[in-house]
């Protein structure tokens, strides 16, 4: 009996270690990281953030202030960009305008871009592209435009806003409703939706039949080419803004700094008074911006009377 009793205390022994064994055992505590000694905090769904409207677009960055057209760049304070850039600063100009191309030249200015954009970005100056379609062919006109503001210098540059000419027949244009809305919505398409554009245009008080609203809808500001010739400058632009007002895109008048006698307009350069005039109008009316037509026939009193207006 004795050795059976044995073997059942035996057998009981051995069953207790290996219960024992089976037990998990706790970690040492040399073992645990910061992570493994915090206390587990219930999992909780947190709401998701609400969902914001996208931004709206950025405004086009159009041309304010004074403004100086030039025709090509080889007419204008000696052909030197250097000169040029200082020349419109000394004058408060903020943009000039560059003819880039037309229908009958191409796109023809890509060296004076090279010479000039670098020079103007870095004095502060914006440079407006323009060009001269005679719609006679309006995609080939939008492409080429598309090209003019696509167009980067080899440091980089670009032009900062395009402006479309869009003349009369009696410049030799092919204009009519469908052919100007034509030309204006390819020319959105090609620039995007947010590049700025501006129709410069002729005036409504002299041009009925222009196609103005199938035009100005697809351009972000409209430049009425206000030449007064022998009329009251003041008057003029006050009568322009009023003409295009409806449109409802901002207005930024070019005025006249060239002799208009072969025009119809008095003989010579119209005197300072008349400049003076004209930004008066312009700015009581409110205006963004404006401009003189052109850079290489403005006379020293001319020049004096853009430097001594404020912007």
């Amino acid at each position: 009996m004795l050795p059976g009793v044995i073997a059942l205390l035996v057998l009981l022994v051995g069953m207790g270690a290996l219960m024992t064994i089976a037990q998990p055992r706790a970690p040492r505590a040399a073992t645990l990281g910061p992570a493994a000694v915090k206390p587990v905090r219930a999992l909780s769904v947190q709401p998701a953030p609400p969902t914001l409207p996208p931004a709206p677009p950025p405004a086009p960055a159009l041309p304010r202030g004074k403004g100086m057209w030039l025709h090509y760049l080889r007419q204008a304070a000696g052909n030197d960009p250097v000169a040029l850039v200082a020349q419109a600063k000394a004058t408060g100009l903020t943009h000039v305008y560059l003819r880039l191309g037309s229908s009958k030249d191409g796109f023809y200015a890509q060296g004076d871009l090279d010479r000039l954009l670098p020079v103007a970005h870095a004095a502060g100056l914006a440079v407006v592209g323009w060009d001269f379609p005679y719609l006679f062919d309006a995609e080939a006109d939008a492409q080429r435009a598309a090209a003019e503001i696509a167009y980067t210098t080899p440091t980089g540059h670009r032009i900062d806003a395009f402006s479309a000419d869009i003349e009369t027949r009696t410049e030799g244009v092919n204009i009519s409703v469908p052919v100007a809305d034509t030309y204006s919505r390819r020319l959105r398409e090609l620039a995007g939706p947010h590049y700025p554009l501006v129709a410069t245009v002729p005036r409504p008080r002299y041009n009925a039949g222009y196609p103005y609203a199938e035009i100005v809808r697809q351009f972000d500001a409209v430049a009425p080419m206000v030449y007064w010739l022998a009329r009251d400058p003041a008057v003029e632009v006050d009568q322009t803004v009023t003409d295009l007002a409806g449109l409802g895109k901002p207005i930024m008048p070019v005025g006249q700094a060239y002799d208009a006698g072969p025009e119809g307009g008095p003989p010579g350069p119209p005197p300072k008074e008349h400049l003076v005039r004209f930004i008066q109008a312009a700015q009581t009316r409110g205006v963004t911006g404006f401009s003189f037509w052109v850079w290489h026939t403005a006379t020293p009193d001319q020049w004096a009377a853009i430097r001594e207006a404020h912007s």
